[in-house]
């Protein structure tokens, strides 16, 4: 009995240090699994903080790196692919940056200010790529979440001056112009559009003086002044606005060949001449001044 009776207390003890082991051991895994999940976090967001400070200094090359690296150890992060279509961007892979922002966008893991975003960088891929119609769809999109999102606004108004449909770009760029009255892209934009394609040189005056009178250090806002008062045949204007531009930058090419054009629709052969051979130095052997250097000679030769 005695012998029985230690016995069945040695196979109680047995069981009972057995299962202590075995919720120890539990312990064990639990504790290096949470161990092994702690140090990927820790892993995951140096990573990030490191992809973010890449992309605010531009390291084009490194972002994408960073990106691969995060995608090594989650194939499915949203955010990675989100800069990875940056990247791509910024190297003008565009069919490559397609790809990555829509694996971003489709994800249920994204922010929704990065989907409004990567929509909007998606269509800014498609106006590259002269597919317009692409573009205006994605951009609805994106402004069917966020009505207000300048940047979509933005490349909405750019593919439809691409497509020909002026006034609907006008009225994008005036959208942004009611949130950002001040928004210096929306009014270069807008007063391209009077300047290049609609030839509405007034208009195109209006702003480009406004965007000068505002920074007077803005090169091609001046020069497009200067455009603007030579098609409309104000000559004395746009010399006064050119002057301005080449005593900022003496060199600028398209400058020179600007107030050579006024010069010469003004009868100042001698002048304009001048103007046609300082901006032959520049950028030597250009054809378009190559012959008007031969058309100014020759009517100084006729004098």
């Amino acid at each position: 009995m005695i012998v029985a009776d230690l016995e069945n207390e040695n196979e109680k003890k047995r069981k009972i240090r057995n299962m202590i082991l075995l919720f120890l051991a539990l312990l064990c895994l639990l504790f290096n699994k949470r161990i092994r999940e702690c140090y990927h976090e820790f892993r995951m967001d140096r990573l990030f903080r490191k992809l973010k400070i890449a992309v605010v200094n531009g390291e084009i090359n490194e972002v994408e790196y960073i990106c691969n690296r995060i995608l090594d150890n989650d194939t499915e992060n949203a955010e990675a692919y989100y800069y990875l279509g940056l990247a791509h961007l910024y190297l003008d892979n565009y069919e490559s940056a397609l790809d990555h922002f829509k694996t971003a966008v489709n994800s249920d893991n994204l922010k929704e200010s990065q989907v409004v975003s990567g929509l909007s960088y998606s269509a800014s891929c498609y106006c590259s790529l002269e597919l317009y119609d692409e573009s205006l769809s994605v951009i609805q999109h994106a402004l069917d979440i966020n009505p207000t999102h300048i940047a979509s606004l933005m490349n909405k108004g750019e593919a439809l001056t691409g497509m020909g449909r002026y006034n609907e770009a006008i009225n994008c760029y005036d959208k942004i112009l009611e949130i950002d009255a001040y928004n210096e892209s929306a009014l270069l934009n807008k007063g391209h559009i009077y300047l290049d394609k609609t030839k509405q040189y007034d208009l195109s005056a209006q702003i480009f003086k406004n965007i000068v009178e505002k920074n007077p250090l803005e090169i091609d806002s001046g020069l497009k002044l200067g455009l603007s008062y030579k098609n409309m045949k104000n000559y004395k204007q746009a010399l006064i606005v050119l002057d301005n531009v080449l005593t900022r930058m003496p060199n600028h090419f398209v400058t020179l060949r600007a107030k050579g054009e006024v010069l010469y629709d003004l009868g100042e052969y001698e002048q304009a001449l001048e103007m046609y051979e300082k901006a032959n130095y520049v950028k030597p052997g250009t054809s378009s001044i190559k012959w008007r250097i031969y058309q100014t000679k020759n009517k100084l030769k006729s004098k």
